[in-house]
């Protein structure tokens, strides 16, 4: 008999649903509410917000928070924010975008930025905070972002269609920058 009138009666078994979460994030989750005793470090830090998340052991979440923001860095700001947004989780969504705008030219550089979805990417770069001395750098993200899979990208084109920023750096360098990024023949004008 499945139990789901929320009282559970004498010889019934209860079934909790815990995929993805592994034997050692679930000891330490009945650790922290036992002690209030946690270890968290850069290896399990996502995981155990993950965890908490699910679970909803808010405590838990705002000490992994805390934890990842201290330690985001270029390298790992805009998986941080991905993970945050998919968790719904707020408060390091908006510690990650902050870093990410803020740090951009460091951010350019780190492979992670190749591998955001299109979507992404534009919505990163046409951020009215972005914060950059100049639009060149913007452009060339555009373009290693591309070239880091050209065939599948070379609809990259359209990265100029809701950005005000990439149409701007589009025009400066001759309309079909993305066309030549990609190494393709240039068919026609991007705007």
């Amino acid at each position: 008999m499945p139990w789901s009138s929320g009282e559970k009666r004498s010889g019934e078994a209860l079934e909790l649903n815990m995929s993805n979460i592994t034997a050692d994030v679930l000891e330490q989750l009945l650790e922290f509410v036992y002690t209030g005793s946690l270890v968290i470090d850069s290896a399990n830090a996502k995981t155990l917000l993950e965890a908490a998340n699910k679970f909803q052991f808010n405590t838990f979440c705002k000490v992994c928070v805390s934890f990842l923001e201290k330690q985001l860095t270029a390298a790992n700001c805009l998986g941080v924010l991905a993970m945050a947004e998919a968790m719904s989780c707020t408060e390091l969504h908006n510690m990650a975008k902050a870093f990410a705008l803020q740090n951009f030219p460091e951010v350019a550089g780190q492979e992670e930025i190749l591998n955001v979805s299109k979507e992404d990417l534009v919505t990163y770069l046409s951020n009215d905070s972005l914060n950059t001395k100049t639009e060149e750098l913007v452009y060339e993200t555009v373009i290693k972002w591309i070239k880091q899979d050209s065939k599948a990208r070379v609809q990259g084109r359209d990265l100029t269609e809701p950005s005000a920023r990439l149409k701007e750096t589009a025009c400066s360098r001759g309309r079909t920058w993305i066309h030549q990024a990609a190494s393709i023949r240039p068919q026609e004008e991007v705007l």
